[in-house]
């Protein structure tokens, strides 16, 4: 028996991974935008478990990395940003569960799960829950920060508790 090994995977090509520019224009040649606006594509219950799926587990893990990243890094900035962390912790880790979920569910070939509206639909909870972030970021947190700042210059010039002063005297006698 005679093996062809001139046959390439219609996924991946060789040295496409090498090449980051390659590899996007290969992903983006294969998504067909005529299929998205296709009722019967979108609603189909069980799709193949063929294709580029696979990429999307990718997707998901690094959301996942993403969310775990973001709390390391977040966590040694001000208070101000804790409610930012959470946001993006949560929004990052509960996409890329749900996500790794729904690849599951089209590997398996679970009917409804595996369709390609629950990714859609993902998809647009995902946009929704990064334009609150985006938001927050915008407008929220920089007058969080202004009255944060307005409350530390105010709280300067009180005077301190008796306790906190007679903790200070004790540790220098």
């Amino acid at each position: 028996m005679t093996e062809n090994h001139r046959v390439r995977s219609p996924i991946l090509r060789p040295g496409t991974i090498y090449y980051p520019i390659t590899f996007m224009r290969h992903i983006l040649s294969q998504i067909d935008l005529s299929k998205l606006l296709n009722f019967d594509y979108i609603f189909k219950v069980t799709p193949p478990a063929s294709g580029w799926y696979l990429y999307l587990l990718v997707i998901f893990i690094l959301l996942i990395l993403l969310a775990l990243a973001s709390i390391w890094v977040i966590k040694r900035q001000d208070k101000v940003y804790r409610k930012l962390q959470k946001q993006i912790f949560n929004s990052f880790l509960s996409c890329g569960i749900i996500g790794l979920f729904l690849v599951f569910c089209r590997f398996e070939q679970i009917p409804y799960l595996s369709s390609r509206l629950m990714l859609w639909l993902l998809t647009l909870v995902f946009i929704f829950l990064s334009g609150s972030i985006l938001f927050y970021i915008r407008v929220i947190l920089p007058e969080e920060k202004q009255e944060l700042l307005k409350k530390q210059k105010f709280n300067k010039y009180l005077p301190r508790r008796r306790t906190d002063l007679s903790k200070k005297t004790k540790g220098k006698a």
